[in-house]
């Protein structure tokens, strides 16, 4: 077995005089065996820093350890701590260094190196047992050391082909390994490249490089990874998986795996950053674990594959005590959870043109985390273009993902039940979902949370919403987004911040499903639709107009919210509910909120409409205020349908306005109807006075005392009187001016 030192001179730790140092499998607390040179003639399990903070062995000589596959390093305070495995005060001093080390006699052989002019000029040198040849051309599988284990020289062929037997074998350094020394050949269809990434794969290569050709690089076969993995793609390079006799679900996909650990001790509660174990686990610092309910519904009972559960990255441990990143979301029960560790693989696959047509998807991350993709364009014409599923601390871009869809489910980026997903930029078009937040049933399948698609364009061409949530999301977000197709509100705590969002072809530019609880809201929005949403029953934000978006499954507190948004139609009727809600079996509070909202619109039937079809009506409140509409009047601020929302507390705009009125030969005198230009629910609470003349003064009128009363208030309109405080007549000719306000504020 070959090893590699883990720094070109000897590294000094001076801040940790008399620590120890051990190497551990990556994410793991499994030790790896250190060498005291390239050959692994002399291992140990652990080496002390001197009061130099420099490595040293047992006879205190100044060493550079050697290890023999991808590792972490740690410092250790104390011998015993080391001796234990027991990283709690320990600190990590390389984390996730991958090497490759191959022992791959077979593929050395003359007709494998006879073009490297370097190997053949050393054919008159003698090497020594363990000397280290270096090669600077693009050797075997990429650039590295050529190792003798025997002593003995290298002959050559009339100069020009280098024989090297057994004896030898090649211990790459380079980061990645061209997938051409495995035959990989970018000619637009002669070569099947599947062979030579499966090839390399099955020689333990985790990094793969696969560089600019001339043609495509032509792919006919699914490839799967169980480690971590690396496809390091120039930016001109064509992956080509369209040929009809593709086989398997996807080009790539990276998997890892989970394992089950011990139960938890006691109940938690939401909020909790620890959570006790029933016997100590097997994790250690950065491990990520899943709570787990398996019970259908057990999250959401829209749907049987909505189960309970999250992700929990750990920061520290002590015994059975696990103290995590992140307060959990939820509360769990002993009887009702199962916990698993996430053997999670890390991909990063960057750079690329992938095509498809035939496979479900071209790339697949499944149980994998800390993990990147960074592609320049995905085409297809499936099920998806990229999918994570059951991953965790996941980012991803794409310059353009583009999926024609085949009448199935057709998203462009699909992120199921996974967390701590980040999309940053890029185009993403499908002919249903551009971006799909959802996920499945297997094992492990918790909510989708901590979604942010930040900067994106979004777009699709049917007549379903094109930024997607799905009812099992909770904490997800698109920011800074342009949509086309339109959005949705569904699940728990759901929203998006300062995002141009373009209707669905039915011309609602929101449309809602799914409804667990929790706060839904558009903050900072433009809206725009030049389709009228009202002929399919819709409102232009459509929550459950004709679909169950609210019912029985509607669990939570449910808080809806437009502010500091405009929307923009010049389409609409006199019939178009802008903002709607409609409850169909739930028991719970639901809440709206539309304030600071401008309105560019030719025409409403009302801002907001409410109705119960069935459950039971309740609410904190009902918002409108702070709207602006200059092309309407007379429009409803809220319809409260069959009024069983209507007497719920309410904040509504104060309305007020000046009547000029002249006084008769009359007790009282009387304005005319004022009609208001938002309509309430009921009837507003109202004031009414009269406005000082040009002096600043209430002068009296005639030496009579004038009282200025309302003497008709309706949800649409006010009339004001004016009489004498004796119950005498006017004198005739006064010109008076009135001022009136009305308004609701209950909240």
């Amino acid at each position: 077995m070959a090893y590699v030192a883990i720094a070109g001179i000897a590294p000094q730790y001076e801040n940790y005089a008399n620590w120890w140092l051990k190497a551990y499998e990556q994410g793991t607390t499994t030790p790896l065996a250190m060498s005291l040179d390239a050959l692994g003639s002399v291992t140990v399990a652990k080496l002390e820093l001197d009061s130099f903070g420099f490595i040293n062995t047992t006879g205190s000589a100044r060493v550079i350890p050697y290890v023999s596959e991808a590792y972490d390093l740690w410092l250790i305070p104390t011998e015993a701590e080391a001796d234990s495995n027991t990283l709690t005060n320990a600190v990590q001093v390389a984390d996730n260094i991958a090497i490759n080390i191959s022992l791959i006699e077979d593929k050395i052989g003359f007709y494998r190196v006879a073009n490297y002019t370097d190997l053949a000029a050393l054919s008159v040198v003698t090497l020594l047992a363990g000397q280290i040849v270096t090669i600077t051309n693009d050797g075997i599988s990429g650039p590295g050391v050529l190792i003798n284990s025997v002593g003995h020289g290298i002959t050559t062929e009339a100069g020009l082909e280098v024989r090297i037997d057994d004896d030898w074998y090649w211990s790459r350094i380079e980061r990645s390994a061209d997938i051409a020394f495995w035959g990989g050949k970018g000619d637009s269809g002669t070569t099947n490249n599947s062979v030579a990434l499966q090839a390399a794969i099955a020689d333990g290569v985790k990094n793969i490089k696969i560089k600019s050709a001339a043609g495509s690089y032509k792919f006919l076969s699914a490839t799967d990874v169980t480690t971590n993995f690396v496809v390091d793609m120039d930016d001109d390079v064509v992956i080509d998986c369209t040929d009809a006799s593709f086989t398997g679900d996807h080009w790539l996909s990276v998997n890892g795996s989970t394992t089950a650990l011990p139960d938890i001790a006691s109940n938690v509660v939401a909020g909790a950053r620890s959570i006790v174990f029933a016997s100590a686990p097997s994790l250690a610092v950065g491990d990520v674990f899943i709570i787990f309910n398996p019970t259908n519904s057990s999250w959401s009972g829209f749907r049987t594959v909505y189960f309970a559960g999250e992700f929990c990255r750990v920061t520290a441990i002590s015994g059975s005590t696990v103290t995590i990143a992140e307060r959990l979301y939820d509360s769990y029960e002993v009887a009702d959870v199962d916990l698993y560790k996430l053997n999670g693989s890390k991909a990063s696959i960057t750079g690329g043109n992938i095509n498809g047509d035939v496979s479900l998807n071209l790339i697949s991350l499944v149980h994998c985390m800390d993990s990147t993709i960074n592609i320049r364009t995905a085409t297809h014409s499936n099920n998806s273009c990229v999918t994570m599923s059951r991953c965790y601390n996941i980012d991803a871009r794409a310059d353009s993902i583009r999926n024609e869809g085949d009448g199935g489910d057709d998203y462009g980026l699909a992120i199921n039940n996974s967390q701590k997903v980040r999309v940053l930029g890029g185009d993403y078009f499908s002919r249903r979902h551009g971006v799909k937040m959802g996920g499945g049933g297997s094992v492990g399948s918790v909510p989708t949370r901590n979604v942010r698609v930040i900067g994106a364009n979004i777009s699709n061409e049917a007549g379903v919403h094109s930024a997607d949530f799905h009812g099992n999301c909770e904490d997800c977000q698109y920011i800074e987004s342009t949509i086309y197709g339109g959005a949705a509100w569904q699940g728990k705590n759901n929203g998006y911040v300062d995002c141009d969002i373009y209707a669905i072809g039915n011309g609602s530019v929101l449309i809602s499903a799914e409804i667990l609880g929790g706060r839904h809201y558009l903050k900072d929005c433009r809206l725009y639709t030049e389709e009228d949403p009202q002929p399919t029953g819709r409102a232009v934000v459509d929550v459950g107009g004709n679909s169950i978006a609210i019912s029985e499954n509607t669990i939570d507190v449910c808080h809806f919210s437009v502010t500091g948004t405009t929307l923009n139609s010049s389409a609409l009727s006199g019939n178009t509910t802008l903002f709607n809600m409609v409850n169909r079996g739930s028991a719970v509070k639901i809440n709206y909120k539309i304030d600071n909202v401008d309105f560019n619109v030719n025409n409403l039937s009302s801002v907001l409409a409410t109705e119960l079809s069935s459950g039971t009506a309740a609410s904190d409140y009902f918002i409108v205020d702070n709207i602006t509409a200059l092309a309407i009047t007379g429009k409803p601020l809220t319809n409260h349908i069959g009024n069983s929302y209507r007497d719920f507390p309410h904040r509504l705009p104060t309305q007020r306005g000046v009547e000029t009125i002249t006084t008769t030969t009359s007790t009282d005198i009387f304005s005319s109807l004022i009609g208001f230009k938002w309509n309430y629910p009921r009837a507003p609470i109202g004031v009414a006075g009269r406005s000082p003349d040009g002096s600043g003064t209430f002068a009296r009128i005639g030496g009579v005392v004038g009282i200025t009363y309302i003497f008709r208030l309706q949800v649409d309109d006010i009339q004001i009187g004016f009489g004498t405080a004796d119950d005498s007549n006017w004198g005739a000719g006064t010109t008076l001016n009135l001022n009136w306000s009305v308004g609701i504020n209950e909240v």
